[in-house]
């Protein structure tokens, strides 16, 4: 398999497209990129370059059938994606949906924080794209736009107020699809539809997710020996993740915990600063021996 993929990287235009992704992951517009930028517009050069790369590897699957693509790819749910590569935060991938008869209602939409460029180059199918209209922080007005994706069709999504939906696929999707997620991406939500009430939100960036895990685990552990190191995480970073480790912090270690959270309170750029400020006063009234020297039990 190492062999293939090194035959693949020889082909003529291989490395110009790949030299051109990894200018798209560093945050150039795909649409000023002309090698790569074509494949978005050009289905049949899109058609060309998966079946060159695809070829090889199909080949020595045959020849090798316990043998192991060398890239990262998964299946579920009638749902399968292989990535072609990988750079930061971009990736180049082909996807493929299973054949769906009876259209998805849908109940929900999922808004993330990327830019997604998706050409289909075989089959078709039908979805909608979501776009919030109006964003109320825990709710949203949405906008749905109905969808016939045919080969040759292009799809964008463009940042964490669009999304796009398959509902239903005629015998198969397959499109080339290309995403870029930013260094520091806003929340990943999900609101009901249509009402707009927010459902669920999430980290966007998956570095913070893990620490989020980590963090929880911690916790639920009682390892007060982590304490400090947990500490650090809620100086910097996301909102969300500085939360969650400032109230284990708290928990593990009270008076660590209450220099820290006093430390954020008179932060006034600091965007925890005004909740910061309240749990502090609401946990002075309760425990007044906080601050003071000596441990006391925090129950956060």
């Amino acid at each position: 398999m190492a062999e293939t993929r090194q035959r693949w990287l020889a082909l003529d235009g291989t490395s110009a497209i790949l030299a051109e992704f990894r200018r798209f992951a560093g945050g150039e517009d795909v649409d000023r990129l002309p090698v790569l930028g074509e494949l978005f517009r050009s289905v049949g050069k899109a058609q060309d370059f998966v079946a060159d790369w695809s070829a090889g590897l199909v080949a020595t699957l045959r020849e090798h059938p316990l043998a192991q693509i060398p890239a990262r790819h998964h299946h579920a749910g009638g749902y399968s994606m292989v990535q072609i590569a990988a750079e930061r935060g971009a990736a180049l991938a082909v996807s493929s949906y299973a054949r769906i008869d009876a259209p998805a209602e849908a109940r929900s939409a999922v808004f993330s924080d990327r830019v997604q460029h998706e050409i289909v180059l075989a089959g078709a199918g039908a979805g909608r794209i979501f776009r919030i209209a109006e964003d109320r922080t825990t709710s949203a007005a949405i906008d749905a736009e109905a969808c016939d994706w045919q080969v040759g069709d292009r799809i964008t999504i463009e940042g964490e107020a669009m999304c796009r939906q398959v509902e239903s696929v005629h015998g198969r999707l397959v499109t080339l699809q290309l995403t870029r997620v930013p260094e520091q991406p806003e929340p990943t939500r999900e609101f009901a539809y249509p009402g707009g009430e927010l459902l669920m939100q999430s980290s966007g960036d998956k570095r913070a997710s893990q620490h989020e895990m980590a963090i929880a685990v911690l916790g639920a552990m009682g390892r007060t020996d982590a304490a400090a190191a947990i500490g650090r995480h809620a100086r910097k970073g996301h909102d969300h993740t500085r939360w969650e480790a400032l109230r284990h912090t708290l928990a593990l270690d009270p008076q660590l915990g209450f220099t820290l959270l006093s430390d954020i309170a008179r932060s006034a750029g600091d965007p925890l600063s005004a909740a910061a400020a309240q749990l502090a006063a609401q946990l002075r009234q309760a425990y007044p021996q906080l601050g003071k020297r000596g441990e006391v039990a925090c129950p956060v």
